[in-house]
This record gives C-alpha cells, sequence and structure tokens, in this order.
C-alpha cells in the first residue's frame, strides 16, 4: 500500500543529537520533539516540507514514531 508522505519501504531514521536528521526517504533535515511530537523539516522536489508524526512509549514495544497507525507503519528504536 502507498501512501503519501510515509516511506513505502523499509527506511532508516538517524536523529543526531544536534537536531539534525538523514533518512533514505525523507533525506537530510532538521527535526525538533515536543508534546510526544516529532517534526521533520527537509528539502524534496518542491521545495520545504514538513513532517510531523506522534512518538509512542508502550512497556513491552519501547518507543516508537508512528507513520501510519492502522498499518502499525512505524520507525521503532533501535539504540
Amino acid at each position: 500500500m502507498f501512501i503519501a508522505d510515509v516511506p513505502n519501504e523499509p527506511d532508516t531514521l538517524i536523529l543526531k543529537d544536534d537536531k539534525t536528521f538523514t533518512s533514505g526517504y525523507f533525506g537530510k533535515g532538521i527535526y525538533s520533539i515536543d508534546d510526544n511530537n516529532i517534526t521533520l523539516e527537509y528539502q524534496n522536489e518542491f521545495g520545504k516540507a514538513t513532517f510531523r508524526a506522534p512518538i509512542k512509549k508502550n512497556v513491552f514495544e519501547g518507543m516508537k514514531i508512528v507513520l501510519y497507525e492502522d498499518m502499525n507503519h512505524h520507525y521503532r528504536r533501535i539504540e
């Protein structure tokens, strides 16, 4: 299933201490975290883009960034 603005194949999101990120899907940009949400700011073919997603914490699953909850599509913390 293809969903606009959400990676449609496995991807790794690397969040760095200097508030920058890299991703195979989103490329490079900056991020901010507030109120249990993450906001990614990056450049795409149309110019500046923003993606916002909730961060969920679960005792059994750990922390994950939810991309599409109905399909359990998310980034999960691995470090």
